[in-house]
């Protein structure tokens, strides 16, 4: 029986440990001539480079923006080159071999799936046939630089505040750029060509595109819901931003 008395407790803090901050893993196949690159939910890093004499192309894991590696089928910081092979330890502990199939002939198709992600793709890639970058939600930057599209270029960076940079980049077709909500920045310049249709949508959020001037377009651009333009990119490439 209660004898009438609430008993007086003080507020008390309970220290929690800092939270893990998750690395990020990117399943990466080359098969039929396309080349599939898929992240996760956790923020990843990827660099694409390709050797100019056998043509293959390297996918290449780094540090995300806090300092964890990015896994490439398994292996942190791993890397995956067409035509060799790369033996893995999957999710669940189960042993698997992905094998390219020679050089990319077709597509590059890369899916970040959310998280703040960074994409570098230089060095002359030479895309055969289509381009696409999807990275989700999150704060992300896209950073093509000396890049050759065969056909179509598709970027979309989905919510967050997100930055595309585009140096030496020819695209032989149509550009769409859509950047999503958030405030983004899109740099374009150091000689880049489009040769098609060009379309950049900003979308919600204050928005500003760069053009030092020197870009080539075969037709005009069409450019909506940027809220700002300027000539010169402050933000350099991934390097200068020490994400790789």
């Amino acid at each position: 029986m209660r004898d009438g008395r609430t008993a007086r407790r003080k507020w008390e803090v309970e220290l929690l440990e800092a939270r893990r901050l998750l690395a990020g893993n990117m399943r990466v196949e080359a098969e039929h001539g396309d080349l599939e690159i898929r992240g996760d939910r956790f923020d990843n890093c990827i660099e694409i480079t390709q050797d100019a004499m056998t043509h293959e192309i390297t996918v290449t894991g780094c540090n995300d923006a806090h300092g964890n590696p990015t896994s490439i089928n398994g292996a942190p910081n791993g890397s995956f080159t067409t035509g060799g092979s790369v033996f893995t330890m999957d999710t669940f502990s189960d042993e698997e071999d992905f094998f390219g199939e020679g050089d990319v002939t077709d597509d590059i198709r890369i899916n970040m799936r959310g998280g703040d992600d960074s994409v570098l793709i230089s060095g002359g890639v030479d895309v055969p046939d289509d381009l696409s970058i999807e990275t989700g939600s999150g704060d992300d930057t896209v950073d093509l630089d000396d890049v050759i599209v065969g056909d179509d270029l598709r970027v979309e960076t989905g919510s967050g505040n997100d930055h595309v940079d585009a140096e030496a980049l020819t695209v032989n077709d149509r550009v769409h750029v859509e950047l999503g909500s958030g405030n983004d920045a899109l740099c374009v310049g150091d000689h880049s060509s489009f040769q098609g249709r060009v379309e950049a949508e900003g979308d919600s959020g204050h928005d500003t595109i760069f053009d030092d001037g020197t870009t080539v377009f075969g037709s005009r651009p069409h450019i909506h819901s940027f809220e700002q333009t300027a000539s010169s990119c402050p933000f350099g490439d991934l390097e200068k931003l020490g994400a790789v």
